[in-house]
């Protein structure tokens, strides 16, 4: 039931944001904090 819930809000934002011209996308959160926050990596 929640995994619903969680889609619903994603295609909202979505819809948002193309409404507003603004552009994403979307990642796994798998090993993504392994990542630096400026995008330089391990």
């Amino acid at each position: 039931m929640y995994h619903w819930w969680k889609i619903g809000i994603q295609n909202k934002v979505e819809e948002m944001a193309h409404y507003r011209e603004m552009q994403m996308g979307r990642i796994h959160a798998w090993n993504t904090s392994s990542f630096a926050f400026d995008e330089l990596g391990k």
